[in-house]
């Protein structure tokens, strides 16, 4: 992270400096900026936010003992308490992190691409960094630091270093698209698709359209980027932005044509009718974002054969579609998250994929779906047992509320856990050499636990 500068912090709105007695400001030396006592470093600001669990304001002290330099803090919060570390107090700590990140980033005049999406917005932006950084310097968001807190740390890392920034946005509650877009003032935007995630907290799924379309709203002028194969973005009109159109088999300034799928369930496709592209990473949705990453490298200059030598050797990000192999068993590992769409696109990835035993599948509720949560489960497991599945293994309370609407000759492939454990016990039993085991969930449901208790009692029978 670049180091924060002290008379950006002081120009902060309505911001107080308060040292302790016999403390100067030329004595405070920072280093970087830090939110979480449990990874800050000496010299780093502790900015203290409230979030969901914890309020940060509880560990200033604790901050101060890890040799944080600063504190920054709410001043309605610290008013009445006694301290005597140094602080710099604000009206709000959020909005100020906020506040810092949009000031610093107008610092920099080099590309900047937002994107966002209701699936594959993490695998695009790995991605196009991965072919970016063979000619340029990236600064891409790390991790899921995609929200309201995270795209502010990801902002304050930009430095006079990078030639070009690929920063991933999210949202599950309207407007937040528009803030982060006025946080991030992208040169560039991106929307993978629409549909399917969230749908708890937006009317409808225009509301969701709309919400995610803001992020070439909020432009002013610059380059977006549209999916003409998603209805929702093939539709979109602005008439003050350049666009860059791409598909499947259309007319379009960047083409792809679908090839084959091999036995590990990789796609294959022709780019711009120039050349094939092999991926290796599982999924016809991964070679569908591989086309939105080689629209974006070819405004930069990138050739197709640089392009296709980049992709080829991608290999995956964290728990997304993650193929592995464990004492005979093909595991694919999708835990990060799920919605319908994510859930059909991996289900029609395994049934390719070329399997000597079983197709045992865990899967975990999908959360944010709102009032037609059930029905959407029930449709994901109709779509789980029609793509082949030999045992499905359920955990949550949804899926099991949707399995038990399941015909009987169906319900029969079908098992409902209550804990991580006893579903992991379960594989343990079932699971053989030659197998394939597919897990997947969203964040909440922790999947990847399932995996890790298995693993770990498959260990101790071994022993």
């Amino acid at each position: 992270m670049t180091k924060p500068a002290m008379e950006d912090l002081l120009a902060l709105p309505q911001a107080e400096l308060r040292l302790p007695p016999g403390m100067k400001q030329e004595d405070i030396r920072l280093t970087g900026i830090s939110i979480d006592t449990r990874t800050i470093r000496p010299n780093e600001v502790y900015w203290a936010i409230k979030g969901e669990r914890f309020d940060g304001h509880s560990f200033i002290e604790a901050a101060a003992e890890k040799g944080a330099a600063l504190s920054v803090a709410e001043k309605k919060k610290i008013e009445n308490k006694k301290t005597n570390v140094p602080l710099l107090l604000v009206e709000n700590s959020l909005k100020a992190l906020q506040k810092l990140a949009a000031n610093h980033r107008r610092k920099f005049g080099f590309p900047v691409l937002a994107l966002t999406g209701s699936n594959g917005k993490t695998t695009t932006k790995e991605m196009i960094a991965v072919i970016l950084q063979q000619k340029l310097n990236v600064l891409k968001t790390e991790g899921n630091l995609n929200n309201h807190i995270g795209c502010p740390l990801t902002l304050l890392k930009l430095s006079a270093e990078n030639e070009v920034a690929v920063i991933e946005i999210a949202t599950n509650h309207p407007g937040e698209i528009a803030m982060l877009t006025e946080l991030v003032q992208p040169t560039q935007a991106m929307v993978t698709n629409i549909g399917g995630a969230h749908l708890a907290y937006f009317a409808s799924e225009e509301a969701l359209a709309a919400e995610k379309l803001s992020l070439f709203d909020m432009m002013n002028g610059g380059l977006i980027y549209r999916n003409m194969d998603d209805p929702w973005i093939a539709g979109y009109q602005g008439s003050d932005k350049r666009t860059v159109d791409y598909g499947w088999d259309k007319n379009v300034q960047v083409r792809g044509r679908l090839l084959d799928m091999d036995e590990r369930g990789c796609g294959a496709f022709r780019l711009n009718d120039k050349v094939d592209i092999r991926m290796g990473v599982p999924g016809w949705h991964n070679v569908k974002n591989a086309l939105a990453a080689a629209a974006v490298a070819l405004q930069f200059g990138f050739s197709e054969q640089e392009i296709a030598e980049s992709l080829t050797g991608y290999r995956g990000y964290d728990k997304r579609m993650q193929v592995k192999e464990w004492m005979g068993v093909t595991i694919v590992d999708d835990a990060y998250n799920a919605n319908a769409l994510s859930m059909q696109a991996a289900f029609d990835t395994v049934a390719a994929m070329r399997v000597r035993g079983k197709r045992i599948f865990a899967l975990g509720d999908m959360l944010e779906l709102g009032k037609n949560s059930i029905k959407i489960h029930y449709s994901v497991l109709l779509a789980a047992i029609h793509s082949g599945a030999d045992r499905i293994l359920l955990l949550g309370e949804d899926m099991t509320a949707a399995s038990e609407r399941l015909p009987k000759d169906q319900r029969a492939i079908v098992e409902n856990f209550s804990n991580h454990q006893t579903l992991a016990e379960r594989l343990r039993e079932l699971l053989k050499s030659g197998d394939l085991l597919f897990v997947k969930g969203s964040r909440g449901m922790e999947m990847e636990k399932v995996l890790e208790k298995w693993q770990g009692t498959a260990e101790h029978k071994a022993r």
